[in-house]
């Protein structure tokens, strides 16, 4: 007996959905742009102790671990709902159809501001805010997410952010102590909240998936 086809995708699951890497800074990433701004001085020559060479090393491989996992669960789960998926690198040349998932990992600081998450930074809110949009790349969309002009940390990690009210983005609470069981769980949400949004989108007769979107 022949194999039953498999079924055709729908119209709304004909476009390709795009995943970045959501952003999430390191405590090395930090530190080495501490040293680069002047931090404290070392002896020339000499290398940083060990104890903040190792955390920092494992504060990068941590971020980068949880970052892909993040992306790989995510590329998993909307193919599930039957979408071709695609991670795009930064490097990519930006598609001019299909759909853009991109996000953000942000927690509130002592100050009561909102900031980008820092992973092995020893301090900080228990639980961090994840910050997700998706973007119909046929359309001119915001920015998830500006710094604030008015931190002068604004290109260091941890800096201050405003999250763009027209992005449309859903908001995800998630452990500062963040787990892979975790990430998946959260990337289950995501990708069924975001598949309900782009599927309505999809059947409105053409109507942008942001309401604040550009032709």
């Amino acid at each position: 007996m022949p194999a039953t086809p498999a079924p055709s995708a729908a119209p709304e699951r004909s476009k390709i959905i795009y995943v970045t890497d959501f952003e999430l800074d390191s405590a090395s990433a930090k530190t080495d742009t501490a040293q680069a701004a002047g931090g404290a001085p070392q002896a020339i020559g000499s290398a940083p102790p060990a104890s903040v060479s190792t955390n920092a090393k494992a504060s990068a491989a941590q971020a980068q671990h949880l970052v892909k996992l993040m992306s790989d669960n995510l590329l998993k789960d909307f193919a599930k709902a039957g979408y071709t998926t695609k991670l795009l690198h930064p490097s990519d040349p930006r598609p001019d159809d299909g759909f853009l998932i991109t996000g953000i990992f942000a927690q509130v600081g002592e100050d009561n501001r909102l900031r980008r998450a820092v992973i092995g930074s020893g301090h900080g809110a228990e639980t961090l805010r994840l910050y997700v949009a998706a973007k119909d790349l046929a359309h001119f969309t915001p920015p998830l997410y500006t710094a604030d002009p008015a931190d002068t940390s604004s290109a260091k990690p941890g800096a201050v952010i405003e999250v763009n009210p027209n992005a449309d983005a859903v908001k995800y609470s998630i452990e500062a102590d963040i787990t892979d069981k975790d990430i998946k769980q959260t990337a289950q949400h995501i990708s069924a909240d975001l598949v309900n949004r782009i599927n309505a989108a999809m059947k409105s007769e053409g109507d942008p998936l942001n309401r604040y979107a550009k032709p």
